[in-house]
């Protein structure tokens, strides 16, 4: 009886640590698929070279400064600047530190009742762009948002949603000023950055609903 009881205990420890060496296996490769394939996956660059640039206003001025040389090989007509308050500090630096005409530089900010812009900001941000260019006659326009690499799918997304009928969308991703975006997953602030990508997109894509004002504008 011991005998049996150990022959089928060993059968079973077998069992048990080879489906774990395949399992560990699989996280292996998994982990490894996910370090080379996440970040492109996310920083994508789909440029219209159109007419209007949007620059995400919460980009650094490391990051400014390749939303500039985007600019200036482009054929922009204007930049706008989109997001919070904060939108206005960033037209300040593409006017006075990189010599933007003053006038081709819009802020284009949505006022939310009770806070509310602090919860789904970009698609709050593409909203209030979404009013203006109705608002000034420019529908139908050509636009490119610019924003940080690992965030780029992302806005991507949630400003075709939010331009759907009013303008086509484009988007450039420009290198994050904290991390090397080839080897994300060796600093903190990458690996911070892309996997908390990966989970916001999976809530855009599965979770989200876009909630549009009564009269579309």
């Amino acid at each position: 009886m011991n005998d049996r009881f150990k022959k089928l205990f060993g059968r079973i420890l077998c069992k048990v640590f080879n489906q774990a060496i395949i399992f560990l296996i699989f996280i292996f490769l998994g982990s490894g698929v996910v370090a080379i394939y996440a970040y492109p996956f996310f920083a994508i660059s789909k440029p219209l070279h159109g007419d209007i640039m949007i620059v995400e206003g919460w980009l650094r001025p490391q990051e400014l400064r390749s939303a500039l040389q985007h600019y200036r090989s482009g054929k922009y007509a204007q930049i706008v600047v989109t997001g919070g308050h904060f939108a206005y500090n960033t037209a300040k630096i593409l006017v006075s530190e990189w010599q933007i005409d003053p006038d081709l530089v819009k802020v284009v900010v949505r006022d939310m009742p009770n806070g509310k812009f602090e919860r789904d900001r970009t698609f709050n941000s593409a909203l209030g762009l979404r009013h203006w260019l109705i608002e000034t006659n420019q529908k139908e326009k050509k636009v490119d948002i610019v924003t940080r690499g690992h965030h780029a799918r992302r806005s991507f997304i949630l400003f075709k949603t939010a331009l759907d009928g009013v303008a086509k969308v484009g988007v450039i991703a420009v290198s994050p000023y904290n991390y090397d975006p080839d080897y994300w997953y060796d600093s903190s602030a990458g690996f911070r950055s892309v996997i908390g990508e990966i989970i916001a997109y999976f809530y855009v894509k599965l979770i989200f609903t876009p909630e549009f004002p009564k009269n579309r504008e």
